[in-house]
This record gives structure tokens, C-alpha cells and sequence, in this order.
């Protein structure tokens, strides 16, 4: 009876430290998967923020590449009507008339 008694006290002392040692086995392993996904959460914010950060660059590049377009049309323009001014003063002065004495 004694020897049945140290038996199943054994038996019951390996079977807690396997259950023990089981569900910390499962909790290391949730731990794990749950930094697993953590990390992976990470990369996959990290790499919207760079697509979000080209889309915003390109979207700048082409905003300057516009407004740089514009200014200059802008200023041919200008330059046009200040052409245009000249020589109209150049005709309302005479100025702007060839001599055939000079050919």
C-alpha cells in the first residue's frame, strides 16, 4: 500500500511537471507568434509609410514641374507684349523704318 501510495505521489508529481512545463511550452510559443505578428505589423506600417512618402514626393515634383511650366510661359509671354510695345513705339516714332538710302 505504502509502495502504491510513493508510486501514484509520483506519478502525479511528473504528470503536474508535464502539464507545468507544457503550458509554459504554449505560452512561449503564443508569446513568440504574438511577436511575430507584431513585427510583421511593423514592416507592413513601415512600408505604407514609404509608399505614402514617394506618392507625396512625386506629387511635389510634379507640382513644381507645373508651377515651373507656368512662370515660364508667363514670362515669354511677357517678354511678347514687351516686343510688341517696343515696336510699336519704334513705329509711332519712325524709328523702326528702313532707310533705303542706307541699302
Amino acid at each position: 500500500m505504502f509502495a502504491s501510495f510513493i508510486i501514484t505521489r509520483e506519478f502525479i508529481r511528473v504528470s503536474f511537471n508535464y502539464q507545468f512545463h507544457l503550458a509554459r511550452s504554449k505560452t512561449r510559443e503564443k508569446a513568440m507568434a504574438d511577436r511575430s505578428n507584431l513585427s510583421y505589423q511593423a514592416g507592413e506600417a513601415k512600408g505604407q509609410a514609404q509608399i505614402k512618402k514617394d506618392q507625396m514626393v512625386d506629387n511635389a515634383k510634379n507640382t513644381a514641374q507645373s508651377a515651373k511650366e507656368s512662370c515660364q510661359e508667363a514670362g515669354q509671354q511677357m517678354k511678347a507684349k514687351a516686343q510688341g510695345a517696343a515696336d510699336s513705339v519704334k513705329d509711332a516714332t519712325g524709328m523702326n523704318k528702313q532707310s533705303d538710302s542706307l541699302i
